[in-house]
Order: C-alpha cells, then sequence, then structure tokens
C-alpha cells in the first residue's frame, strides 16, 4: 500500500517532493522518486508484501519505463509466472513490478489481467507518455488536473494541493451534488481543475493530450440462470471463498473489522484458519450503549475462536475531528468516519492490514430501499397504492422518516427522484433556507441519476437504484471513507466482497432473486451455514449507526457553533447564519434533530478552511 504523485511540466523536483511529504501517512516506511526530462514520479511506501524488496518507483529491465503503485494485486505470482515464461527478468519478489511488466506485454490493456485493488502510473520515456489506471470499483483513489502549462497526479487532494499547481477555484456542480448527496460523485471534485478518475477507466497523457476511456463496467444480467438454488449457492460459496482467501495474501499479520452484523461476520468466519488465531476488532460508544454491537461481535468472535479486541469510544472529539475531516480528503457527511477512523487507529497497535466488510449490501442487495422498492412496484402492480393511508403518501419534510420513505416509494414519480427523495439530507426547500446564495443544480442532480439508471441497463428498479449505489455511493462515500481513515493511520484495509470476479458473479444474478428472503442476501448466509448458527445468521440488519446527533448536542455542539458562526464562514458568504443558528438551537433543546444537517454543514466548512483558505494553503505550500 502507498500514495502516489506525478507531476509533468518545468521545475517537477522541489513540488513533486512536496507532493510526497503530504502522502506520508500513507506510506511511512520509505519514499522513492524519480526525475526524468519533464516528469517527475514519486510514491511513498507502507511496506505489506515483499518487505525486505526495494522500494518504488520500479523499472523495466532497459529503464525505459517506471511505474509507481497504490494498493495491492492478489494475483500477481500467476502473472509474475506468465510474465517470465515470456522472458521478463523481476528484481523484486513484491506485486508492484509485475505492472511494468505488463505494460510492455499488452500497453494499456494490462489493467484487464489485475486482480485487486489498485491506482498506478506508468512513464514511457521512449514515448514520453504517462498512463493512469484505477481500480475496477474504485477502492483506491486517483485525482488528476490537466493544466495548460502542466499535468498533476495524486492518491489524495491534499498532494495536488501542495504541488502548488493548482487552482482552488470552487466546482459549483460539485457543491450541488454535495448539499444533495452528502458526498461529490466522481468525476467532480469541489475544485473546479481537479477531477478523479472514474473506476474501471485509464487515463492516457502525451504531448498535453489527455484520453480518458472505461475499461470495465458492472454489466448486469437479467436473465434467468439455468442453474438451481442449491447451485447457485454452492457457487457463490466457492466463489466467496477465494475472495476471501485471496485477499489475505500478505506478509505482514491481518486482522478483521468486526462489527456483528452478517458481512463482517460472514467474513470473520470464512477467513479464519486452522493454525491461526485470527485478529478482530470493535467499536462501540461509551454515551450512546444502545448504539452498536459489541455484544453481537462478541459472540461471533467467541464462536469462530478469535483474538477479540474492543474499542468504547467516549467523549471529547472537538480537538480530533479537524484531523479526522482533513484526512477525508473531499467533504464526506458520513459521521461513521469517526468511528471507522478510531477503530482503525485502534487496529493499528496490532495489525498492519484488516480486511472489511464494505461492498457487501451494493453487490447483494442488502440495503433496505432495495427490497422496499420492490414491494413497492409490487403494490403498484396490484393496485394497493390507494390502501395507503392519505396522510402517509402527502409530502411532509417533518414527517417521521420512515412515513416519508413509504410515501416516496409510493409517489407517481421517476425513479430518480425516488433515490434523491430517500438518501438526501436537505430537501430543496430547506437547502433555499441554509444557504444564503441562490439554491440551484436540482435538476443537474436528477439527471445525472437518470442517466446512471439509464446506463444499468435493469429491468427492475431495485436492480437499477444497486448500480446507481454501485456507482457512486460506494466508491465516492464508502470507499472513500474505509480508505482516508485506514491510510490516516497507515495502516491497509482490504474489501473482499468488491473482488471483481466475486462483484460479477452476483451481477449476473436477476434483480429478484436478490430479493429472495426479503432481501435479506441470503446468499451470503446460506455461505456460512456451517460456521455460524442460524441466530447469528439471520439476525435483523443494523445499520452502523453513529451517534451524531447526541455528539451535536453537546461534546461538539459549542465547536461546531464556533466553526458555522465564525468570521472565516461568516466571510465565505455562503450560508444564511440566522438559518443555521436555528438549525443550532431546536438540535440543541430537542425540539428537532437536525444532526446529519449540522454534520453536512460542518464538513463542509471546514474542509473550505483546511483547503481553500490561505492560511491552509500557505501550509500546504510550505
Amino acid at each position: 500500500m502507498c500514495g502516489i504523485a506525478g507531476l509533468i511540466g518545468a521545475d517537477t523536483q522541489r513540488p513533486i517532493r512536496k507532493m510526497a511529504a503530504a502522502l506520508m501517512h500513507r506510506g511511512p516506511d520509505a519514499e522513492g522518486f524519480v526525475d526524468t526530462d519533464g516528469a517527475s514520479l514519486a510514491a511513498r511506501r507502507l511496506r505489506i508484501i515483499d518487505i525486505a524488496g526495494p522500494d518504488q518507483p520500479l523499472f523495466n529491465e532497459d529503464r525505459s519505463i517506471v511505474s509507481v503503485f497504490n494498493g495491492e494485486i492478489y494475483n500477481y505470482r500467476e502473472l509474475r509466472r506468465f510474465l517470465e515464461s515470456k522472458g521478463h527478468r523481476f528484481h523484486t519478489a513484491g506485486d508492484t513490478e509485475v505492472i511494468v511488466h505488463l505494460y510492455e506485454e499488452f500497453g494499456d490493456e494490462c489493467v484487464h489481467a489485475l486482480r485487486g485493488m489498485f491506482a498506478f502510473a506508468v512513464w514511457d520515456s521512449r514515448r514520453r507518455r504517462l498512463l493512469l489506471a484505477r481500480d475496477r470499483v474504485g477502492i483506491k483513489p486517483l485525482y488528476f488536473s490537466d493544466r495548460p502549462d502542466c499535468f498533476v497526479f495524486a492518491s489524495e487532494l491534499k498532494s495536488m494541493l501542495a504541488s502548488g499547481r493548482v487552482p482552488t477555484d470552487i466546482d459549483s456542480a460539485a457543491l450541488d451534488f454535495y448539499l444533495t448527496l452528502q458526498y461529490v460523485p466522481a468525476p467532480l471534485t469541489m475544485l473546479q481543475h481537479v477531477r478523479k478518475l472514474e473506476p474501471g477507466h485509464v487515463l492516457s497523457w502525451q504531448a498535453g493530450h489527455v484520453r480518458i476511456r472505461r475499461y470495465w463496467d458492472l454489466v448486469l444480467d437479467s436473465a434467468e440462470p439455468r442453474k438451481r438454488w442449491s447451485v447457485v449457492a454452492e457457487d457463490f460459496q466457492r466463489t466467496l471463498a477465494e475472495a476471501v482467501t485471496s485477499h489475505q495474501v500478505s506478509d505482514v499479520p491481518i486482522g478483521v473489522l468486526l462489527s456483528g452484523g452478517i458481512d463482517s461476520s460472514a467474513l470473520t468466519a470464512l477467513a479464519s484458519r486452522d493454525g491461526e488465531r485470527l485478529k478482530t476488532f470493535t467499536i462501540g460508544f461509551d454515551q450512546s450503549p444502545n448504539i452498536g454491537e459489541l455484544a453481537q461481535a462478541r459472540a461471533v468472535a467467541r464462536r469462530i475462536g478469535t483474538e477479540h479486541h474492543e474499542l468504547n469510544l467516549g467523549a471529547n472529539l472537538a480537538d480530533r475531528l479537524p484531523s479526522i475531516l482533513w484526512h477525508l480528503d473531499e467533504p464526506v457527511a458520513d459521521a461513521a468516519a469517526v468511528p471507522t477512523y478510531f477503530i482503525c487507529e485502534f487496529a493499528s497497535r496490532f495489525v498492519k492490514v484488516v480486511m472489511s466488510g464494505e461492498g457487501g449490501d451494493e453487490v447483494l442487495g442488502g440495503y433496505p430501499r432495495y427490497r422496499w422498492l420492490a414491494l413497492a412496484e409490487r403494490a403498484r402492480t396490484f393496485g394497493l397504492v390507494h390502501a395507503v393511508p392519505a396522510l402517509w403518501r402527502k409530502p411532509s419534510w417533518t414527517a417521521p422518516r420512515y412515513v416519508r420513505h413509504v410515501r416516496t416509494l409510493l409517489d407517481d414519480q421517476p425513479l430518480e427522484r425516488k433515490h434523491l427523495e430517500w438518501i438526501r439530507n436537505f430537501p430543496d426547500s430547506e437547502r433555499t433556507r441554509v444557504l444564503a446564495v441562490p439554491a440551484t443544480g436540482a435538476e443537474r442532480v436528477e439527471t445525472f441519476i437518470r442517466d446512471l439508471i439509464a446506463r444499468s441497463g435493469a429491468t427492475d428498479a431495485a436492480s437499477a437504484l444497486m448500480y446507481v449505489d454501485f456507482k457512486t455511493w460506494l466508491p465516492d462515500n464508502v470507499l472513500t471513507k474505509i480508505d482516508r481513515m485506514s491510510m490516516a493511520v497507515s495502516i491497509e484495509a482490504r474489501v473482499p466482497y468488491l473482488d471483481h470476479q466475486l462483484v460479477e458473479f452476483a451481477a449476473a444474478m436477476p434483480g429478484h432473486w436478490k430479493m429472495r428472503r426479503a432481501g435479506r442476501k441470503w446468499l451470503l448466509r446460506e455461505a456460512v451455514q456451517h460456521q455460524l448458527p442460524a441466530a447469528m445468521r439471520w439476525r435483523r440488519k443494523r445499520a452502523f449507526l453513529t451517534p451524531v446527533s447526541s455528539w451535536l448536542r453537546a461534546d461538539l455542539h459549542d465547536f461546531t457553533r464556533s466553526i458555522l458562526s465564525g468570521k472565516r464562514c461568516a466571510e465565505r458568504g455562503l450560508l444564511n447564519r440566522r438559518r443555521v443558528g436555528e438549525l443550532l438551537d431546536d438540535h440543541r433543546s430537542g425540539r428537532a434533530d437536525h444532526g446529519q444537517a449540522l454534520w453536512n454543514l460542518i464538513s463542509l466548512e471546514l474542509w473550505f478552511q483546511q483547503n481553500t483558505d490561505a492560511p491552509a494553503l500557505a501550509a500546504a505550500h510550505d
């Protein structure tokens, strides 16, 4: 695992070292640079595989091709044997060097051979050509900026800013997306002149010309499989077990983040090996003991026989919050980043790699909204909508959340609008009140979601939204969170449920198969029937909740008020300070729960202060 950066243009040597310094947390074990005529590459290394081997960048035999790489290639041993049979000579025992030789053999098409999580760059000095590639799902990040006088890329936005070559103009479209979705979907970032390379894409730069193309997409198959349920279940179990095994390739100890839910419980069961006692890690909340699944995780750990470690997160978050949100790199209004950071920090005392259950819901259709949407479609088909009380169908932002969700699904409106009503923090009416500038962009966000639904090719609504989430929520919220929070404490996080072969297996199943047994990921529960008893496998799904509302009424209230009512926020002129004050007052008094909305605003304002305000930029360039 590493952080990578690169700069093409004039006077690159000093900026590239600043860019690498900004990535030290991603690779504290070593750093390396290569400076060629008009191009510089850098890598920070976290030693996981081939610990004693040489550091990046790595070259081919005649040093005409050089690569920097972030991630893990799980099939590198097979690839190495193939490349050696073709006459390629290796000088390391790790996975990074296969990138160089694969590029020699296949050029840009080398990405198709890779199984793993990755973001890499290859500089071909003979052609003066750069290739960037990002893994199929978006587990590893990669940013770039194509400027008139230079081309810049890096694993994180903070490294891009450290180059001193990237303007900080705000992208108004990205702001619209953030306030609606609570994250910024690729290829956008909050900065107008910086873009994210989308998952499953490659980018080439040559003589100032940039070309981006997709090399992989999620292909949904609505055809009925010609296999019995039992055979499909066996095939899934085999594919899943192989994915988990492949993700355990490492020269350092590996643990599992265990929440007690089916995703992490099944992962723990499959990762446990005879003769090795797996380490597991769980987090709870001192001030909110009813949130979290400490007891359930403890029971799973006892059943499997892991070396289990628990962390109880207390108060006094205000001092740590700015650093945590800075590491997120982009404004992501998901408060689960906080416990994710602390459990990764805790786990780093014991292991250097953790496996985590991200992706199970998106791949196997586990979110309740998929199940409810499928039921709503049936209700509409059989004319049962009018049996629902009219009160539940009346739009109201102040209605209980479950009432709003039922109303949204039963409404006769486009699927993209149903999706946005379900997930958004601010309705258009509230966003208009919170912002001090005209609220625009609602139609732009709807169009973006509508286009993704059309691209999915899905024949049912639930599958269409699974595709949308796979392309947006998963890489730009879920995976951003686990990557940045683990890398912040120099620990590698692996996500076996997002092994692309497993993803493709699940995508080949029609949507109604995933909704079998009320959409409760029956395939996964059946896959571990011999390791976990039915009571553990069929526990009702609970979201990984974070006591953000309690934090903002107590420990974080004064901090949040000081940030959102401060001089820098006022000078920015984006927020209606009076309305923000009302939200804070109503929330603290208990008259309303504005926890998620306030978290959205504090995440945004802190991002501005840390990334675009003059003091932050001066520090980044020192």
